[in-house]
């Protein structure tokens, strides 16, 4: 955690310095010198529990792993399921397009039998009654 040895170097400085005869019952240490103190009690303590928490903390990491895999691998089954439902979705859609195509041209036909029949109607009516109305006056 602290590789570069600085640290050390300035907490053995400022250890001297609060050690050298600060030791008199009539001068009590500051809380800054008791820090300094409990620092340099507890400087080999901490590379070695980096090195533990780091050891510790692989056991966590890889049993976080196993779930997030698991799902991986489950994720992975699932998309196998659905790209052969995307093709038939595609067929699918293909195969309602011609129809709509198809339904279309009908409609159209329909639409022009429809106006023949409209057409032939009228002119029949027409001729009805151009019949009728020759017939009025032929009387």
């Amino acid at each position: 955690m602290l590789e570069n040895d600085i640290f050390g170097q300035w907490l053995d400085t400022e250890v001297r310095r609060v050690l050298g005869g600060k030791f008199d019952p009539e001068q009590p240490l500051t809380m800054n010198e008791k820090i300094i103190i409990v620092l340099k009690g507890q400087e080999h303590h901490l590379p070695n529990s980096d090195i533990e928490m780091r050891q510790e903390m692989i056991v966590p990491r890889d049993d976080m792993d196993r779930p997030f895999n698991r799902t991986d691998k489950y994720i992975k089954r699932i998309n196998t399921h659905i790209e052969p439902i995307n093709e038939h979705s595609k067929c699918l859609d293909e195969n309602i397009e011609r129809k709509d195509k198809h339904l279309e041209v009908i409609t159209d036909e329909f639409n022009k039998i429809h106006q023949a029949i409209n057409t032939q109607t009228w002119k029949m009516i027409g001729a009805i009654g151009l019949i009728v109305l020759l017939g009025k006056l032929i009387e």
